[in-house]
């Protein structure tokens, strides 16, 4: 089952973290095509960005790194901030 850190205990009731849960594994599983995440259009990126993004604490700056074929070969986590803002700093 998905990872529900960001799911609110105090909000949601147990069965309604249970199909939150399920919602976000069907999600997944549609973004996924032959174990890799295809992006192939803006919708899609923005969904797949809240799924990866939902349990976070605070702000990422991020880079998503696709094939010819717009699947997810690497994402990573250029930086870091606190939850209202991420410091970026250009380098040479």
């Amino acid at each position: 089952m998905t990872d529900t850190t960001y799911i609110n205990n105090a909000l949601f009731t147990a069965k309604e973290q249970e199909t939150l849960a399920l919602a976000a594994d069907i999600l997944k599983s549609k973004l996924i095509v032959n174990e890799q995440p295809v992006l192939n259009s803006p919708g899609i990126v923005k969904s797949f960005c809240q799924q990866s993004l939902a349990a976070k604490d605070h702000e990422v700056f991020g880079a998503l790194f696709l094939d010819s074929q717009h699947r997810v070969r690497a994402s990573a986590e250029l930086f870091t901030g606190t939850i209202d803002a991420a410091s970026i700093y250009p380098r040479r």
